[in-house]
């Protein structure tokens, strides 16, 4: 339902039966990977993104309702993944930190998992 364009600095929401905007985020924290992801689920149309370009925080986006849903202190270090499950109730994220931390969040309760 949703087409989600994502540049270094904000994100656009357009409807994609007409492609209409129906949303901007600006002065979202610098994103020069494009880092972002956009759950498939009608029900939970949810999109995850970098809250911070100095550390490992997600915002998580109703692309539907256009509110936030939570905000997420994952990682200690930036963003390098982002994927939710097909049902939109978990979000795995990992760093660009050498060690490997997967954080599991079920939607909206959170877990770390090593």
């Amino acid at each position: 339902q949703r087409l989600v364009v994502c540049l270094e600095d904000s994100i656009y929401i357009h409807n994609i039966k007409d492609m209409k905007l129906i949303k901007t985020l600006l002065n979202t924290p610098l994103n020069t990977i494009g880092l972002l992801a956009l759950s498939i689920n009608h029900s939970n149309s949810y999109l995850a993104y970098p809250g911070s370009a100095t550390n490992g925080e997600i915002i998580v986006y109703d692309a539907s309702s256009m509110n936030t849903v939570t905000m997420i202190a994952a990682h200690d270090s930036p963003l390098a993944a982002l994927s939710f499950n097909a049902t939109a109730t978990q979000l795995a994220s990992a760093s660009e930190r050498v060690r490997t931390v997967i954080f599991l969040s079920f939607l909206p309760v959170t877990v770390k998992l090593y």
